[in-house]
């Protein structure tokens, strides 16, 4: 084994070691959220350093301890402590004030 090798994950290593699947890898490192390296250049194969298995930490809100992360949840945007901004267009049946449709007996034969 080179160097090379032992500091890189092929997509299929990182796609054992991680669980995600092969078109959620590539997504992540066409957008840029997965660091990646070609050796060979473009058209070539793709390497994941394996430095980003580690789990990264932040510190704790309430204090400075850090706090790990789970790795699936690493690339996760944080989640907002706003309220849900408001659906666009027309409200589901469900949620919709029926009682301007009156009830109608069904006609019995």
């Amino acid at each position: 084994m080179t160097d090379l090798t032992r500091q890189f994950l092929s997509i299929v290593e990182f796609q054992l070691a991680t669980g995600y699947s092969d078109s959620t890898i590539r997504r992540k490192l066409k957008n840029g959220s997965l660091p990646m390296f070609q050796p060979g250049g473009k058209r070539t194969k793709i390497l994941i350093p394996k430095s980003v298995l580690l789990p990264p930490t932040q510190t704790h809100p309430a204090g400075n301890a850090p706090v790990n992360i789970p790795f699936k949840d690493a690339f996760r945007p944080p989640i907002s402590s706003s309220p849900p901004s408001k659906r666009r267009g027309p409200k589901p049946r469900w949620e919709q004030d029926l009682s301007q449709f009156p009830l109608q007996p069904i006609p019995k034969d």
